[in-house]
């Protein structure tokens, strides 16, 4: 961790908070190794290093919260909680918007032909939708070396929906 923050800015600090100059490479504009919190807070300047080495971590969609986080909201997780919270409540209304676009339809086509009731078909056909990826995940990786890895995670997955979930 020292020899990061020495590399970004060419000095260091010792346990007792002396600041002194070491030698050391200089960080590149495209070393993402120094993206952390322990460094863009140690930054003389945490906005400026976020930007330059934070920016394309992450990049989706709303690109990078990093420097978000760090120059425009101050780093005040007051500020950030709501933004996230807001983030949360947009997903959880995409997702239950495509359930009844895509999910709902078709459940109700399957419980039609097996003739099963409503509240039966819904806790059916909703396990089998959930357990379905790791199940081909299973079938696919059968024959490779690593079997009890495979296993484990298999039957952890569902003791875990199943006790938990």
């Amino acid at each position: 961790l020292r020899e990061k923050i020495a590399s970004f800015d060419g000095h260091d600090i010792d346990r007792d908070g002396n600041y002194f100059e070491v030698h050391t490479r200089m960080a590149t504009a495209d070393d993402h190794s120094l993206c952390s919190r322990d460094l863009i807070e140690a930054a003389a300047d945490s906005c400026a290093f976020a930007r330059q080495h934070c920016a394309s971590d992450a990049a989706g969609l709303f690109g990078s919260y990093v420097p978000l986080y760090y120059c425009q909201l101050g780093a005040s997780p007051a500020a950030f909680a709501p933004l996230c919270a807001l983030l949360l409540l947009l997903t959880i209304c995409c997702l239950g918007s495509t359930a009844d676009l895509f999910f709902i339809p078709q459940l109700t086509l399957l419980s039609e032909l097996l003739v099963l009731p409503p509240d039966v078909a819904g806790i059916t056909l909703l396990a089998f939708g959930n357990g379905a990826p790791d199940v081909f995940t299973a079938v696919a990786f059968a024959n490779r070396a690593d079997f009890p890895l495979l296993l484990s995670d298999l039957l952890g997955g569902s003791v875990f929906i199943t006790t938990v979930v």
